[in-house]
C-alpha cells in the first residue's frame, strides 16, 4: 500500500499573500494559546491564595473569645476578600478584553 501524498499544486493557495495570511493566523493562535495559559496560571494562583487566606481565617476565628471579636474578624476578612476579588475581576476582565480584541494592523 502506498500513502497518498499531497500534490504540490494543493499548496498553491498558500503561496504569496495566502502564505502570509496563514503565518499571521498561526501567530495569532500562538498568542491566543499563550495568553490563555497565562490567564489560567493567574486564576490558579489567585485561587490558591484565597484558599490559604480562608484557612487562616478559620484558624483566627477558632481563637476568638467572644461574638464581638468574631464579628470584627469576619468584617476584616470580608473587606479584604472583597477588595481582592474586585482587583482580580478587573484584571481578568482587562486580560479577556485584550485577548479577544483583534490586533490593529
Amino acid at each position: 500500500m502506498t500513502r497518498n501524498t499531497p500534490k504540490t499544486d494543493a499548496l498553491e493557495p498558500f503561496a504569496g499573500n495566502g502564505q502570509q495570511a496563514l503565518e499571521g493566523w498561526l501567530r495569532s493562535n500562538q498568542t491566543l494559546v499563550a495568553d490563555s495559559f497565562e490567564l489560567a496560571r493567574r486564576s490558579l494562583a489567585f485561587s490558591q491564595a484565597r484558599l490559604a487566606q480562608d484557612f487562616d481565617l478559620l484558624r483566627v476565628m477558632a481563637g476568638c473569645r467572644d461574638m464581638a471579636e468574631l464579628a470584627a474578624c469576619q468584617k476584616r476578612f470580608a473587606e479584604r476578600a472583597s477588595s481582592e476579588y474586585l482587583d482580580y475581576t478587573r484584571d481578568v476582565a482587562s486580560r479577556l478584553g485584550t485577548l479577544l480584541t483583534p490586533p490593529r494592523a
